[in-house]
């Protein structure tokens, strides 16, 4: 029941800005390692790990001055997160989670597991499923048509702070690339096989969210979202249990 989340993931405890994403997500890996058997590789430990290093790979940009398009990447990033902990909170309260996530939350203790499976079926719920519905919900802070290429820009940007994480991140995993050292041409051939498929699924997101985008005013917006968010859900639950059952 993940008990262990309640008070972490409660509508109260929504996070209003980066730093406090980051704090969230540090607290919820925390608590998940108090799950036997599986401790630091409880799979919501191991994926809140990697979303955690990503975020604060996000705040460092935001910090440094990278993002040209105002606070949209620091909204669309609290909106992201924000769907990430609205699935923990399904499941600490009992309730039904996105069926991709349950896929996730229902072997988070698999002794047979591995903690790299956890991390990308993790990347595949939030990005296949959560991305595109997240920039629905930032476009409609950030609505203007004249700001959608500085937002895409800034959008890609973020590709580079995954390909820097992930890298830093295989060792941590066992990346089964990382296992013949790092900066080796397996290695590299792994982190190169990464970025291209997290810079085309994000593609995807962004694609699926335009697309949706131009229906909002639509008399039966309401019903279209509904079964885009059940159909995007599916989708990404058939490939998280591929991503399960698969030894990498």
């Amino acid at each position: 029941m993940a008990n262990e989340l309640v008070d972490l993931v409660s509508v109260g405890a929504t996070p209003k800005d980066v730093p406090a994403v980051i704090d969230t997500l540090a607290r919820v890996q925390e608590a998940a390692k108090t799950v036997v058997p599986r401790g630091d590789g409880d799979g919501i430990a191991s994926f809140s790990r990697l979303y955690h290093q990503i975020t604060c790979g996000v705040q460092d940009a935001v910090t440094n001055g990278t993002f040209e398009a105002g606070t949209f990447i620091i909204d669309l990033d609290i909106a992201f997160a924000c769907r990430y902990l609205d699935a923990l909170r399904a499941l600490s309260e009992g309730h039904e989670a996105p069926l991709c996530w349950a896929t996730l939350f229902d072997v988070r203790s698999d002794p047979d597991i591995p903690t790299l499976n956890y991390a990308v079926a993790g990347v595949n719920a939030h990005v296949n499923f959560d991305l595109a519905f997240a920039l629905l919900t930032t476009w409609e802070k950030h609505p203007d048509p004249a700001e959608r290429d500085a937002q895409h820009r800034d959008y890609c940007r973020i590709n580079d702070i995954f390909y820097t994480k992930m890298n830093e991140l295989q060792d941590e995993f066992d990346s089964p690339f990382s296992r013949f050292g790092d900066g080796s041409w397996v290695d590299k051939l792994g982190n190169l096989f990464g970025d291209l498929l997290v810079r085309e699924t994000r593609d995807f997101a962004w694609d699926a969210a335009m697309s949706m985008w131009v229906h909002r005013k639509d008399p039966n917006w309401e019903a279209y979202l509904a079964d885009e968010v059940h159909r995007r859900d599916h989708k990404a639950a058939i490939l998280a249990r591929g991503i399960m059952a698969t030894r990498f």
